[in-house]
């Protein structure tokens, strides 16, 4: 605070001190012989999980479909329909505009009667009452609503289809949905244990889903991959959407 004020308050310079710091730019990576481990003397940022309407719009910009227009008023996307039949008539009407449903999370209408149902499985807090600072809570409807909910499936779809269409082969795709949902390329065991995946989903799909409508095929469509594998590929992003990595920042 002293720094902003002796500087005139210039946003500029304390940007420049802040990043040019050696604090700022060591390392946040611990190892096994760290000298503080637990982080008792602050030496670097602590892991931390994402908030619920951080996590929505990662998912949205992983998968290509965030929008990024700005103000106006509050948008709703779809909500279950036997949550919606909780309130009074038209108190929760889905936007008609398929790109309001894409808006950045700070867009989504808050009603203090309702929480958005990501928002709520991920400790948003009460809209009735103050909170000074939120809950972190661990509970099991968290990873239920990511691996289940229709709005988890939809955006593991979409990022299948965008990776798969700019993709030349399996492999190509697989680097491309880690590097635009964990921003690093797979190491050579996670190139394995993916392809085994893939194959045996592919498998299990063939058998189960005989029908292709179905399958949880890639959006768009890529018809360039067998469409078991193709569907296999989205089930693929759904679990880098649930992964640890996805979900905190270390």
């Amino acid at each position: 605070a002293a720094e902003l004020m002796n500087h005139d308050w210039s946003l500029k310079h304390l940007h420049r001190l802040i990043l040019c710091s050696a604090t700022y730019r060591q390392k946040s990576e611990t190892g096994n012989k760290a000298p503080d481990q637990g982080n008792q003397l602050l030496f670097r940022f602590p892991r931390q999980r994402l908030s619920g309407e951080t996590i929505r719009d990662a998912m949205l910009a992983s998968s290509g479909t965030l929008h990024h227009r700005m103000g106006g008023r509050g948008v709703m996307p779809p909500i279950p329909a036997e949550l919606a039949s909780t309130l009074l008539k038209n108190q929760w009407k889905a936007s008609n505009e398929l790109a309001d449903h894409y808006r950045r999370s700070i867009f989504i209408f808050a009603r203090r009667n309702l929480r958005y149902p990501l928002f709520d499985a991920f400790d948003r807090p009460d809209g009735n009452s103050s909170c000074p600072q939120r809950n972190q809570s661990t509970t099991a409807p968290q990873s239920l609503h990511l691996l289940n909910s229709v709005f988890s499936l939809d955006a593991a779809r979409r990022l299948a289809g965008a990776v798969l269409r700019e993709s030349d082969s399996l492999d190509d795709a697989i680097q491309g949905a880690y590097q635009r949902t964990l921003s690093r390329d797979p190491r050579p065991e996670e190139f394995k244990l993916v392809r085994e995946f893939l194959t045996d989903q592919a498998d299990l799909i063939q058998r189960e889903f005989t029908r292709e409508t179905d399958r949880p095929a890639p959006i768009p469509d890529c018809p360039e991959f067998d469409s078991s594998t193709a569907a296999a590929f989205s089930l693929f992003c759904l679990a880098l959407f649930n992964s640890n990595e996805f979900l905190y920042i270390d």
